[in-house]
């Protein structure tokens, strides 16, 4: 009888401690909030950087195949609806209006609309959406400003992973646009597409190691980078100008 007890005793730590262990797993994974391991890291990684291929793509057929100039590249859904679109802001392109022109269209670029959310680290306040911005890369095509894509609240994992395959560093660098040079959330300019690195450089300009590249991932202090913000950011030149 007292043999039964001790053991019951010692199955009863045995559940205690397990239950305490698990308890604590939980607390910890909860405290971690999105972050990733380096495999997924490196999964989400590819499905980002083949989805600006495909936009980029879609680009090409819209400017080659539509005979559409680089100013009238049209990023803006038709219709529009926040909740869902790709690119941010509800500011058209009126330079061409026509869904020829546009990247998110059947009759245009054909590329389909996906949200980011999946990649972004939401308890930084990251929204589902990328932007679009006017600003000169240092060292990619000419001096004249370029179309860039730029998707904010990249999970830190995710950022060293995409530089990590493009750039061979597992860190994040110092570069990252100008806030005040997005459009179709501010007004697209009419006509040619305005500004020189002189005018519309990054806030933050590319080190002289990677100066050229098209596609990174960076903010505008390295260190800070995971404490939230817009930052880290990925970068991706989409018109070459």
């Amino acid at each position: 009888m007292r043999t039964n007890s001790g053991n019951v005793l010692f199955l009863i730590l045995i559940a205690v401690a397990l239950f305490a262990a698990l308890s604590y797993a939980i607390t910890n994974s909860s405290r971690s909030g999105d972050g990733v391991d380096e495999e997924e890291a490196e999964i989400l990684a590819s499905e980002v950087l083949q989805y600006i291929t495909e936009i980029e793509n879609g680009v090409r057929r819209v400017m080659l195949l539509n005979r559409v100039k680089d100013y009238q590249v049209n990023f803006m859904a038709n219709p529009y609806d926040g909740a869902t679109a790709t690119i941010f802001g509800g500011n058209d392109n009126t330079n061409c209006t026509e869904n020829k022109c546009r990247v998110f269209h059947p009759d245009g670029g054909g590329v389909y609309q996906k949200q980011w959310a999946r990649y972004k680290d939401t308890e930084d306040g990251g929204a589902q959406y990328a932007k679009i911005f006017y600003a000169a890369v240092d060292n990619v095509g000419s001096n004249a400003t370029d179309v860039v894509l730029v998707v904010h609240n990249i999970k830190v994992e995710v950022c060293k992973a995409i530089n990590k395959k493009l750039l061979g560093t597992n860190s994040i660098i110092a570069a990252r646009v100008d806030d005040t040079d997005v459009v179709y959330q501010n007004a697209v300019p009419s006509g040619e597409i305005p500004g020189t690195i002189d005018d519309r450089p990054l806030a933050t300009p590319l080190p002289d190691a990677y100066k050229g590249e098209r596609t990174f991932c960076g903010c505008n202090v390295p260190g800070s980078c995971e404490s939230g913000g817009y930052d880290p950011s990925l970068h991706h030149v989409l018109i070459a100008r």
